[in-house]
């Protein structure tokens, strides 16, 4: 996925945050990526800090530089401004090249406040109003869906690699798909300007014919793909949403 992230404002309306009572929901849903820390400007890049918000199941995810992050919100407070990162986990890795990490994590933890300015950023302060962080939304172009992802959820099922782990492959430059299912290899079209922008135009699919013997992901796999209506990207991953917001499927970068 390098090089196929770009930062662009999330809105270019004027937000008058101090006066109103709650900020908007669906413009801090998605991925944040920090582009200045404590005064010091980040330049984009792989190990680029960013933070993740779904508002939906009041979760928190990110990446600190070295190390991914994950953790829960209060929704209620946060959409008053109020943040507190300080409960975060994260993996334990060891980064040769650990530039951002501690500064992140201390900006984070020091945050109290959260604000949307007028072009778009968000700005986090800590407890005397300080500015520790902004960060400008992460916004996807379709060759960031390049190459094959596997499953890793489906429903809420939690899915191992295995030789009969579901996967789809995406061929951006040519509009095509590809996969498999579990059992049987599957083909079709994408429109994939429409899919980083939320909306999962797969096209006509077509499957081989195959009768497996222990077929426990195929019949779940493609309901779910079918019922698919609102597509999330996020950090090496994708995951495909009903009418109602709720997770169908869950891939991940290969």
């Amino acid at each position: 996925m390098k090089g196929s992230l770009k930062l662009m404002t999330a809105c270019s309306l004027t937000l008058a945050v101090a006066s109103c009572k709650s900020l908007p929901a669906d413009m801090l849903e998605g991925e944040w990526n920090a582009v200045n820390i404590s005064g010091q400007s980040i330049t984009p890049s792989d190990q680029t800090p960013y933070l993740g918000f779904d508002m939906t199941e009041g979760r928190l995810y990110g990446f600190n530089g070295c190390n991914l992050l994950m953790g829960s919100i209060d929704t209620k407070a946060f959409l008053k401004g109020k943040v507190d990162f300080s409960k975060m986990g994260s993996t334990m890795m060891a980064c040769p090249d650990n530039k951002y990490e501690q500064l992140f994590t201390q900006a984070a933890a020091a945050a109290r406040k959260l604000e949307l300015q007028d072009d778009g950023s968000l700005v986090l302060k800590d407890e005397n109003k300080e500015t520790v962080m902004q960060l400008a939304k992460r916004v996807f172009a379709p060759e960031a869906l390049d190459g094959e992802w596997n499953v890793i959820q489906i429903r809420g099922e939690m899915i191992s690699p295995a030789e009969d782990t579901p996967f789809i492959g995406f061929k951006v430059a040519d509009n095509q798909l590809y996969g498999f299912t579990g059992c049987n290899r599957m083909t079709g079209t994408a429109d994939f300007a429409k899919i980083v922008a939320g909306e999962p135009d797969f096209g006509k699919i077509g499957t081989t014919r195959m009768a497996c013997a222990d077929d426990k992901y195929e019949t779940k796999f493609l309901q779910a793909l079918n019922a698919a209506k609102k597509v999330k990207m996020g950090y090496n991953t994708f995951s495909l949403l009903d009418e109602k917001g709720s997770t169908l499927l869950m891939f991940q970068k290969r």
